[in-house]
């Protein structure tokens, strides 16, 4: 800043730029300029100025050149004509010097404040960061100051609920105030109590002793008791001895007649082992017996049948036979030999009712529709009639139908209602939704694919609705239930379960359940060396599944 002293009136612009110029020469080394005034220059601080005002000017040396050019070609008193006017000029210079000199006071007045209102202009640009940055940290801290009224809050509603339930026990409170006054008193009382008890307990450890010697003296006296008893025992025993000695010289003889009846008992024994092993030939005999008499008595009836139907089948020989889709297998199976091929090749009679008689329990749980007249349960294949038999003695109505001449014929001598007929025909003939239950026992193997599923088809038909439906078959996935399946020679293919189990399913049976049944005998089962080797006995066990696994599967479904 330029710091100006306009206090002496007679100090011009000329002279000011002059005492600048000079100073800054005298101040950088440079050489003065010759004015053309004749004035001598007078020094600036002859005028009370020093040196030290003039230290804050910084300006170009380009500036004094030009400025002293200048004040050479605007000097009044180097322009002809102007002298004269030159007192005047003065004069008015004076006056513009003076308002000069008041501008210049007001522009530094003014350039102070502005400098200043720029440091307070900084002043409060700073604050203004400093409370931006206060505003951010109070925006945080407004932030976490709501997660801890949330908080309280989330805490104060617990509290609130706690007082709530505080509130609630207010009368039970109430009450059990009245309840510990209450206790207080009867705290006095039990300290009576306890004293009295003290007092009791006393006497009582004094009675117990008393008691104990009582009870020792009672002891002593039954021990004197039983022992006076036992004296007059022992009395008694010498007597009973002289009868018992006696007594044993006796059974002594007896024990002699023992031994020789035991000598003897054994003989019998060894004499009925041998007779139990020449009637086990005899009962196996009389079995065969009883089973070539039913054989006798079919293969009878068959062969007086047969000589009345001789005649009548003269005159019709060169007629065709009616074609029938088991035509084929029923000569087969009512052949002369099959009948006694399948009592050897089956259990006896009672063996196989046995294994039939779970299915009964089975059909026993049926219920179909009270409107059904006369709801029956058919046993397809029914054979020798076990399955009929064990459903007689349940009390369930059933019939049973056959191919075989022979098994019908027997059927009938044990008074069941049998049929000859094959399953597709018979069942044909029968009204829908008419059946309580169908039973086929080993009979599925005996057909082709197409007979099994006609068959299949009817049995959903004629079944009512919630009626059961049973069928056994040798099991396939036992290798040793294969080997026998072709002994029947009437077989025709073995059926997977779950190949029938499908079927089943299909054609709109529910529960359809497959469970394995009849276990291959042990003796032929594979058996490990070593107990203790846990992978071989699982390698063994596995094996004896595939190779030995069940004979035979049961399928059990319901419409």
């Amino acid at each position: 800043m330029i710091h100006i002293d306009t206090r002496k009136e007679d100090i011009t612009v000329d002279y000011l730029l002059r005492g600048i110029q000079h100073r800054m020469r005298n101040k950088k080394g440079m050489p003065s300029i010759a004015f053309e005034d004749d004035e001598p220059f007078e020094d600036v601080e002859s005028y009370g100025y020093q040196s030290s005002d003039y230290n804050n000017i910084d300006l170009r040396p380009e500036l004094y050149f030009s400025l002293d050019y200048a004040s050479k070609l605007y000097d009044p008193r180097t322009v002809p004509g102007n002298t004269r006017f030159y007192k005047a000029k003065k004069l008015l210079m004076r006056v513009f010097r003076l308002y000069a000199t008041r501008q210049v006071e007001f522009n530094a007045a003014i350039l102070k404040i502005s400098n200043r209102f720029f440091d307070l202009f900084h002043e409060i640009i700073e604050k203004f960061e400093y409370f931006r940055k206060a505003e951010v940290g109070m925006h945080n801290r407004i932030e976490r100051n709501e997660k801890i009224t949330r908080n309280t809050n989330k805490r104060l509603d617990i509290h609130r609920s706690r007082l709530e339930y505080v509130e609630n026990f207010d009368i039970d409170i109430s009450f059990l105030r009245q309840r510990i006054e209450n206790v207080e008193d009867f705290e006095k009382e039990i300290y009576l109590s306890r004293q009295r008890i003290e007092e009791l307990e006393n006497w009582e450890k004094n009675y117990n002793i008393q008691r104990k010697r009582i009870e020792k003296l009672e002891t002593w006296e039954e021990n004197y008791n039983i022992q006076r008893k036992r004296i007059e025992e022992l009395e008694t025993w010498e007597d009973n001895f002289n009868i018992q000695r006696k007594r044993i010289e006796e059974l002594e003889k007896w024990d002699e007649n023992f031994n020789v009846q035991r000598k003897r008992f054994e003989e019998l024994e060894i004499i009925n082992r041998k007779l139990n092993k020449r009637l086990l030939p005899l009962e196996n005999l009389k079995e065969n017996f009883e089973i070539l008499l039913n054989e006798n008595t079919v293969l009878r009836k068959r062969l007086e049948q047969s000589m009345i139907d001789a005649k009548t089948t003269i005159k019709a020989s060169g007629k065709n036979k009616p074609s029938s889709s088991y035509s084929t297998d029923s000569n087969i199976h009512n052949d002369h030999l099959y009948f006694p091929y399948l009592n050897t090749d089956r259990a006896i009679e009672g063996v196989v009712k046995k294994l039939v008689e779970p299915y009964v329990s089975f059909f026993s749980k049926t219920r179909v529709n009270k409107n059904i007249s006369n709801p029956f349960i058919i046993d397809i294949g029914c054979g020798r009639g076990e399955f009929l038999d064990s459903c007689r003695e349940a009390k369930l109505p059933a019939k049973g139908i056959d191919i075989n001449e022979d098994m019908v014929s027997h059927c009938k001598a044990k008074k069941h209602d049998a049929i000859l007929s094959d399953a597709v025909s018979y069942l044909g003939s029968l009204e829908n939704n008419s059946l309580k239950g169908i039973f086929a026992c080993h009979m599925i193997e005996h057909m082709l694919p197409n007979q099994l599923l006609e068959f299949l088809r009817l049995c959903s038909a004629k079944l009512a609705p919630g009626g059961k439906l049973v069928l056994e078959t040798p099991n396939p996935t036992s290798f040793f239930a294969l080997s026998m399946f072709y002994r029947d020679f009437t077989h025709k293919q073995p059926i997977h379960p779950k190949t029938i189990s499908f079927l089943l399913e299909k054609l709109s049976f529910r529960n359809v359940e497959v469970e394995e049944i009849h276990p291959a005998p042990d003796k032929y089962k594979l058996k490990s060396k070593s107990e203790n080797n846990l992978l071989e006995n699982k390698n063994i066990e596995k094996l004896n599944n595939t190779l030995y696994g069940y004979l035979d599967y049961s399928v059990l479904a319901t419409k």
